[in-house]
């Protein structure tokens, strides 16, 4: 009878182990002690501990900005969301600080590009409901749809519709940098 010899299972990149901070402290102990104390140590090697977070989330937002927009900005959003995310944080409430942080990060980057858009945004909400609708006008009658046409969908009268139109021409801006 052949002896069956137990071959150690490869470690799946997906399992983890317990994260242990710079000082020693597990992640859930080093939690605990800064809710404790406040230590500005703990608080800043916890941030250290998550930005890859801040990566991530940075990078996700980016995939759906033009190109002129510089990814280390949104990062630097992304860190003053994270700072406040670890700050604010409630152990109590029994949720992951990932899923919690996340939308924190998120938040203050959108935010940093709502500041920095000189465009209002109704005038961007305008803009965008022409295209919608002369999307849907194209795709129902089979040709560009005329502007007496869109006001009519939108059901605006023209004066106004050519006011819309004038005012979102300064939202297709181009730089002059892009290739």
């Amino acid at each position: 009878m052949a002896t069956q010899v137990k071959v150690p299972r490869k470690r799946s990149s997906r399992t983890r182990t317990a994260a242990v901070m710079q000082n020693g402290l597990p992640i859930g102990e080093a939690w605990i002690e800064f809710k404790k104390t406040g230590s500005d140590t703990l608080r800043n090697e916890l941030a250290e501990h998550y930005l890859h977070l801040v990566r991530y989330n940075a990078e996700r937002v980016h995939a759906k900005l033009p190109a002129e927009v510089d990814v280390g900005d949104l990062m630097q959003a992304g860190y003053f969301g994270l700072k406040d995310a670890v700050e604010a944080f409630d152990l109590s409430r029994g949720i992951k600080f990932e899923t919690y942080c996340a939308n924190r990060i998120r938040g203050a980057i959108l935010d940093e590009l709502r500041s920095m858009d000189w465009v209002p945004r109704l005038v961007r909400s305008r803009t965008s409901k022409i295209e919608t609708a002369r999307k849907s006008l194209a795709s129902r009658i089979g040709h560009d749809p005329t502007e007496t046409e869109i006001a009519t969908e939108l059901n605006v009268d023209m004066d106004e519709l050519k006011k819309i139109i004038k005012d979102g021409r300064a939202v297709g801006v181009v730089s002059l940098n892009r290739k």
